[in-house]
Formats: C-alpha cells, structure tokens, sequence
C-alpha cells in the first residue's frame, strides 16, 4: 500500500483502506508506515479506514487506537460485511 500511496498521491484526492481486509497488526504496520511517509514527505492526502457493517466493539476500539497513532483523517461507514457464512454453497465459478 505504501507504494501505490507513493506512486498516486499527486493524483488522488483521499485514499481508503477497507479495515478487516487484513488482520489488525498487519493493518498497524501498514499504517505506521504510511504515517511515517507522510509526515517525513509533509503530504497530507487524505487516509480513510472503510469500516465492515459487522464490526466489534472490540474492532472499534482498534479503529479508534490507530486512528490516534498513525493520523487517520477519517472513516467511511460502513463497508460490506466481513460475515461470508451464507457463501458457503456456492463454488467459486457461481460467485464470479
């Protein structure tokens, strides 16, 4: 993500990163990362977490941290589900 944040951020207005897509301590390193770039480049495009409609309060809390720790300007609420139960059977060609 950090390339594709060094690459087009001259030509994008925001960024978002869907939170559930990846575990939490990746999503921090990711973050961290992007913090770290952004404050050393001083750009500031930018950085929205999309949020799952099924997240947890403990998720929230994760959301709320990493907010603070790594200038998240904000969120999106909410994104799709993280809850694939129901497309369990289905093969993969049914879901293309």
């Amino acid at each position: 993500f950090l390339r594709l944040y060094k690459e087009l951020h001259p030509h994008v207005g925001y960024f978002t990163l869907n939170w559930g897509s990846v575990d939490v301590a990746l999503m921090k390193q990711v973050l961290q990362g992007l913090a770290a770039f952004r404050v050393e480049q001083n750009i500031h495009v930018p950085l929205l977490l999309k949020l799952p409609a099924d997240i947890t309060e403990e998720g929230m809390d994760d959301v709320i941290d990493c907010t603070r720790l790594y200038w998240v300007d904000g969120v999106i609420a909410t994104g799709p589900t993280m809850e694939r139960s129901c497309l369990k059977g289905y093969s993969p060609a049914q879901l293309q």
